[in-house]
């Protein structure tokens, strides 16, 4: 999981090696990644851009199996897709050490069982806003 140029500085993932260990803390995936491990069963959207969606967002470590909210949704944008998540600092995501409940948007190319290489494309606090171009 990625972040600029470097292919391991997202940091707010475990794929990003933020905690440079195997077993040094609860830390979640990101967005793209839970997304393709077909994590959270319910916690999961799809949104076509050409609509207007309304959700609620949890963090992974606030999820349970009968939580009504959102903890990914996937923008389909063609061959490289959005992953949206609330990074919320919690649980079994108490670990994290970077963009802390904080929005992050996530860019992936994924098939239907495995996802590449992934981008923080922008972390969001309150009010912000982010437009893909």
């Amino acid at each position: 999981s990625g972040e600029g140029t470097d292919t391991y500085g997202d940091r707010s993932c475990l794929m990003g090696d933020p905690l440079y260990g195997d077993d040094t803390g609860p830390m979640c995936f990101n967005p793209a990644k839970s997304w393709m491990l077909g994590w959270y069963p319910g916690g999961l959207a799809t949104y076509d851009p050409s609509s207007v969606m309304y959700k609620k967002f949890i963090g992974v470590g606030e999820w349970s199996s009968t939580s009504p909210e959102t903890v990914v949704v996937k923008i389909e944008m063609g061959e490289e897709d959005l992953f949206v998540g609330f990074n919320r600092k919690a649980g079994a995501n108490s670990g994290n050490v970077e963009f802390s409940d904080e929005v992050t948007v996530i860019e992936a190319k994924t098939t239907t069982n495995r996802s590449g290489q992934s981008w923080i494309k922008a972390h969001l606090k309150t009010s912000e806003t982010y437009t893909q171009s």
